[in-house]
Formats: structure tokens, sequence, C-alpha cells
């Protein structure tokens, strides 16, 4: 029984707030709060999705240094980078974020015109790029000689006796000229 007389006493209470001067001061805060609350919410849903949207990154800095950043890089490099395929451009804008980063530099910042009031920095960093293309290029064309040559060997069949083991397998049977001179000696 105490406990009807509770919920009505509160029940009570609160239908009299609601409709006094407090009641649409709480209502009016409330849709304040809830249109901050729904454009913070955009705000964050537009921010991951500008992080992490699913572009490709070597397409984002490829079209930057053929646009925005053209002037700020050598002719010979811009040639190459068009001349790389999508695959390509990913590995090697990959493989240039790594290097960045150990350089304490973000790409992002650099293509997203971050560096555009640090002229001295961003002008380093572009340096940064272009010396590591080129070592880039080098050992990239290494590697590919390097697995060229390798696959110009014919491969040996399994059980065949290479030259190397022949000799060897020739020493231990005494085949040898100076396993026959001992031989015939004793």
């Amino acid at each position: 029984m105490e406990l009807i007389i509770l919920v009505l006493v509160f029940a009570l209470l609160g239908y009299l707030l609601g409709g006094s001067r407090l009641g649409k001061k709480v209502d009016n805060a409330t849709e304040r709060l809830t249109l901050t609350t729904g454009k913070v919410a955009d705000g964050l849903e537009n921010r991951w999705r500008s992080l992490f949207k699913r572009s490709n990154p070597g397409e984002v800095f490829r079209s930057w240094v053929s646009g925005t950043g053209s002037s700020l890089f050598p002719d010979d490099f811009k040639a190459w980078l068009k001349g790389l395929s999508v695959e390509e451009a990913r590995e090697f804008s990959t493989a240039l974020g790594e290097y960045s980063k150990s350089l304490d530099f973000n790409l992002t910042k650099l293509v997203d015109g971050s560096l555009d009031k640090e002229p001295i920095l961003r002008q380093v960093f572009v340096e940064a790029v272009v010396v590591y293309s080129s070592a880039y290029r080098k050992a990239k064309t290494a590697r590919q000689q390097l697995e060229a040559r390798e696959s110009k060997k014919a491969p040996q069949p399994e059980g065949e006796i290479q030259p190397t083991e022949k000799s060897a397998n020739r020493r231990a049977a005494g085949s040898q000229p100076e396993a026959n001179e001992a031989a015939s000696a004793a």
C-alpha cells in the first residue's frame, strides 16, 4: 500500500514539474543537447570516413603528384610514377609511407596540404620522397634482374647427379688419378 502511495506522489510531482517553467527549460535544454550531440556525431562520422575510407593510397598520392603537388617534383619522378600500374603505385606508396614514418614524416599531411604552411619542411620531405623513389626503383630493378637470372636456370630433374656431385662421387670411389696411383702402388 505504501509503495502505491509513493508511486502516485512521484507521478503527481512529475506532472506538476512538467507543466511548470522548470519543465519547459528542461525540455529546451534536452532539445539543444540532442541537436548538439547529433552534430558532434555527424562530425565524428565524417572524420572517421575520411580517415578510414577505402581509397587506394597509391592513386591518391599519384593524383596529388600529377595535380596540386606537380610543381614540387621533378619531371622524371612524375613520369615514372604515372607509368606505374595501380598495384605498383599501391606498393610504392605503402613502402613510401613506412619510410616516411621512419623519418617522422606523415605522407597524408604532405598530400592534404597540411605542410603548405611550413615550406622548408615540405621541401625536405619532397626531397626525401624523390631520393627514396630513386633507391626504390634501383632496388626493384636489381630484384627483377636477379629473378630473371634465376628463372633462366633450368631446373635439374630430381635424381640427376650434378657435375659437382659427380666429381665428389668419383673421389669417394677412388676413380681420380691420385686414387688410382695409390691403389696401384699398394
